[in-house]
């Protein structure tokens, strides 16, 4: 069970903190589907976190602590397609306008580490469901 929590608990952090830098991030890049992205974010996060209470209720492998962790992977997901999309827009933008624009590379740099630490989390996520009790 400790190690359970544990993984829970870092991935939660890694994914916050990576979103979150995603979020910083898109506010120079302008991200068209900011609302829809944060909207996914908070449902993600609270399936995510009433996955890891019932998992400390029941045990790791009960039927309803898997479909609950199942949705919040799928909600992180979508989020994470966003993120991607978004920057592959912004990617195409630098190479066809302004491939010089630091701050916009700066920006594509920061998404890029923080989608690297997002799909990190979510294999931390992905590990927990197949541990022990």
């Amino acid at each position: 069970m400790k190690k359970t929590m544990i993984l829970s608990g870092v991935s939660a952090v890694l994914l916050i903190v990576a979103f979150i830098t995603a979020l910083v991030s898109s506010n120079i890049v302008n991200m068209e589907h900011l609302s829809l992205t944060i909207t996914v974010l908070v449902i993600g996060f609270v399936v995510f976190a009433a996955d890891a209470y019932l998992a400390t209720k029941f045990s790791n492998h009960h039927p309803i602590v898997v479909v609950v962790g199942l949705v919040a992977l799928v909600m992180l997901v979508v989020a994470l397609t966003n993120l991607i999309l978004d920057s592959a827009v912004l990617a195409a933008a630098q190479f066809t306008y302004d491939a010089v624009n630091v701050s916009g590379w700066q920006a594509f740099y920061t998404r890029a580490a923080s989608i690297v630490c997002v799909i990190a989390g979510m294999v931390l996520l992905a590990v927990k469901s197949f541990l022990k009790d």
